[in-house]
């Protein structure tokens, strides 16, 4: 990915301007509003924040090259959603973020490029968040040229898309025959690495004079299980949405599984 940052001005000034890349992985689920619940973040640095002064100059330009593996932030979120049991739609947020400052004019500007890249999405939109061209106007402290608004800052930012052909290329191979729905999914990866575990049965298990306990994590379910040498029981309905239990003396511990999400 290439950044270009111009800066330009219509006075001459001593320029002072520090830059870095940073970049977030973000999970996203879809929450019980059917709205986006973000639920796992790595933050990484892809460029150390870097000083430079530009004395007695117009303009400067900033040109930075940074790679962005897409290989190594897939596994990432492929280990997140293997070591929980879930399935999450991550994005990739990468940031170009520029501090400048006339040390002349006392002006102070603060910017930023925002590129969002999918890394598990099934349909890949590459986002750019930011104002292609973005002028601002301040007036100079100078006594000489207090009423006088004559420094106009034009901001001309150019993302090179090569690599976005690779990305779709790859996430098309990755999920060509991956379409199931989440519930289908994971309950399919359930039974089948818990399956000397868990027992399925057709009708649901009467509870009603027991005292039910929510179970928030699958990982925690196995563990009431394990401690307490019994199996857990499933049952599902409409295949749409299941149930796993574990009955314990007076308590049922369950832990539910719908067609939307894990809970």
């Amino acid at each position: 990915m290439n950044f270009q940052y111009d800066f330009r001005q219509n006075k001459k000034g001593d320029i002072e301007y520090n830059y870095d890349v940073k970049a977030d992985l973000i999970g996203i689920v879809e929450s019980n509003n059917d709205k986006n619940k973000e639920v796992w973040t790595r933050n990484f640095v892809l460029k150390e924040k870097s000083n430079y002064k530009s004395e007695n100059n117009y303009d400067f330009l900033v040109n930075e090259n940074v790679d962005i593996d897409y290989e190594y932030y897939n596994n990432l979120a492929r280990s997140y959603e293997n070591t929980y049991d879930i399935t999450i739609n991550t994005i990739l947020k990468v940031y170009f973020n520029i501090n400048i400052e006339d040390m002349k004019i006392e002006n102070k500007i603060n910017d930023y490029i925002e590129i969002d890249i999918p890394i598990t999405n099934t349909v890949t939109e590459v986002k750019e968040n930011y104002d292609t061209v973005t002028k601002k106007e301040v007036l100079q402290n100078r006594e000489d040229v207090e009423k006088e608004k004559n420094i106009i800052i034009i901001i001309s930012i150019v993302l090179i898309t090569g690599g976005i052909i690779l990305i779709i290329f790859r996430i098309i191979q990755i999920y060509r025959n991956q379409r199931k729905d989440m519930y289908s999914y994971n309950i399919n990866h359930i039974l089948k690495y818990y399956k000397d575990l868990i027992v399925s049965v057709k009708n649901k298990p009467n509870i009603s004079d027991l005292k039910l306990m929510e179970i928030d994590y699958f990982d925690d379910l196995i563990d009431v299980a394990e401690q307490n040498q019994t199996n857990i029981i499933f049952h599902e309905e409409n295949n749409k949405k299941g149930n796993l239990y574990v009955i314990v003396d007076k308590y049922v511990y369950q832990y539910k599984i719908t067609s939307n999400k894990l809970k």
